[in-house]
């Protein structure tokens, strides 16, 4: 047997203890890095283990197959993945930043508090699964795909999760939960996001630029700021009380769109279409309506008020407007019709 056979057969060992070690442990495992380092781990499974707090940080895990895995507290800064499957595992509190975690598939798992700071998870798949608290500021995750998972109150600031690819589109959001979610500066251009809410959540100065969004409540969220152009929320949105000072809405399609006591001091909603919205309580007198299609809205006072005040710039006057008054000798009165 020559040198080269020698050495594929040392490493083809050396993979096999590394997935034993693995699958023995957490003791196990810092006893055959001690022994042997890290080496890159390919086609193996790992299952029904515990690998609380154990350091796999800067490890390559190639074709890997995770099941029932407890990596709770677990150091995997750094980790490099390709291929890799996790179901039916703990996370939770676990460090995974600076990883790259492209195409890696997550279901029923749970990550709670843990943080992917930095982390790349393009192309990613998150199913049933819970981050709720989880820290993914500064990531990047293009074309990912998160369906019936819990983010409450994870933190997704300045987050690269946008996409201008018209075909395959953004992140897929299918009945996520991001209540309370701390998102502000994130990039989500291009996203779908279908039956989920993200109610009070801080969406400050978010990229919304042509994303979708079907029975999603966004009520009390803090949108001020937000580039929302061509965004179409037609379908069942909820935006009840949402804070939009400064937003931009131009051209975005809020057909049925409940505005209801929303706040909307100098928001932009040129050229966007507003039929049929509810607006009740809402006051647009310093919002840009120039183009907007009105017909059909659902309003009450003031936006009624309002509307009119922004159109004709000039109220009606009252009997007492018409009579002279030494108090205000230059008041201005409304010309009566024919006058």
């Amino acid at each position: 047997m020559d040198g080269v056979d020698q050495d594929k057969l040392d490493e083809k060992a050396l993979n096999e203890q590394a997935i034993k070690a693995l699958n023995s442990g957490t003791e196990a495992w810092e006893s055959f890095v001690e022994q042997n380092g890290k080496p890159r781990i390919v086609h193996g499974i790992i299952e029904h283990t515990n690998l609380e707090g154990a350091d796999l940080s800067n490890i390559e895990l190639n074709l890997i197959t995770i099941n029932a895995v407890n990596f709770k507290n677990a150091n995997l800064d750094g980790v490099k993945t390709e291929g890799l499957s996790v179901s039916h595992s703990q996370l939770d509190g676990a460090s995974v930043k600076g990883a790259d975690l492209t195409n890696i598939h997550i279901i029923r798992s749970t990550a709670e508090n843990s943080d992917f700071r930095g982390s790349n998870l393009k192309g990613a798949t998150i199913a049933i699964s819970d981050f709720s608290n989880a820290d993914f500021r500064d990531t990047q995750a293009p074309k990912q795909i998160i369906a019936g998972s819990n983010l409450t109150g994870a933190n997704l600031e300045n987050v690269e999760w946008g996409s201008d690819d018209k075909v395959f589109g953004g992140v897929l959001f299918n009945h996520v939960n991001m209540d309370g979610a701390q998102a502000a500066g994130a990039d989500f251009k291009g996203a779908d996001f279908i039956r989920g809410s993200a109610v009070a959540a801080n969406l400050e100065g978010v990229n919304l630029e042509n994303t979708k969004a079907s029975h999603f409540d966004l009520s009390h969220s803090h949108l001020s700021d937000v580039k929302a152009k061509g965004v179409n929320f037609s379908e069942n949105v909820d935006m009840v009380g949402a804070d939009l000072t400064d937003a931009d809405f131009s051209k975005a399609n809020l057909n049925h769109a409940d505005l209801k006591n929303v706040i909307a001091e100098r928001t932009d909603f040129t050229d966007a279409n507003l039929m049929r919205a509810k607006v009740h309580g809402t006051d647009m007198s310093t919002a840009k309506l120039d183009g907007a299609d009105m017909e059909n809205v659902d309003y009450k006072t003031p936006f009624d008020e309002c509307l009119v005040e922004s159109e004709h710039d000039v109220e009606s006057p009252s009997v007492d407007a018409v009579q002279p008054s030494s108090a205000a000798p230059s008041q201005v009165v409304a010309p009566t019709p024919g006058g």
